[in-house]
C-alpha cells in the first residue's frame, strides 16, 4: 500500500522489490536532506542510500511499517516534496519577477 501511495507522488520514482525494503530515487533534492527533514519533524528515521554501490544522492531506501506509521511518512514526504517545489521552481520565477523590477 505505501509503495502504491509513493509511486502517485511526483517527484519520486519507487523502485519495485518483493522484499519489505525497497528504494525510491528523488528527481529533486538529496536522500539527506529528506532524512533530516523526517527526522526533525515526524520523528522518522530513513536510510540514505548513496553510499549503496551504483546509486547516488538522490536515493534512500524506505521500508514498510504498521498503516499509521506509513501514513505519517507519507504525509512527511509530501510536505518536503511541496517544499522542494517550491524552492526549485517557484522561487526562481518569483525572484526573476522581482529582478526586473529591481533592475530598471
Amino acid at each position: 500500500e505505501i509503495i502504491y501511495q509513493l509511486s502517485k507522488l511526483d517527484g519520486l520514482e519507487v523502485i519495485p522489490t518483493s522484499t519489505t525494503f525497497f528504494l525510491v530515487r528523488l528527481k529533486k533534492g538529496t536522500a539527506a536532506d529528506l532524512k533530516q527533514f523526517l527526522l526533525d519533524n515526524y520523528g522518522i528515521l530513513i536510510r540514505d542510500a548513496s553510499n549503496f554501490r551504483g546509486l547516488d544522492e538522490t536515493y534512500l531506501r524506505l521500508s514498510t511499517q504498521k498503516s499509521d506509521e506509513n501514513q505519517i511518512l507519507l504525509e512527511g514526504v509530501k510536505v518536503w516534496l511541496e517544499q522542494q517545489w517550491i524552492e526549485h521552481e517557484k522561487l526562481p520565477e518569483v525572484c526573476g519577477y522581482f529582478r526586473k523590477f529591481l533592475l530598471k
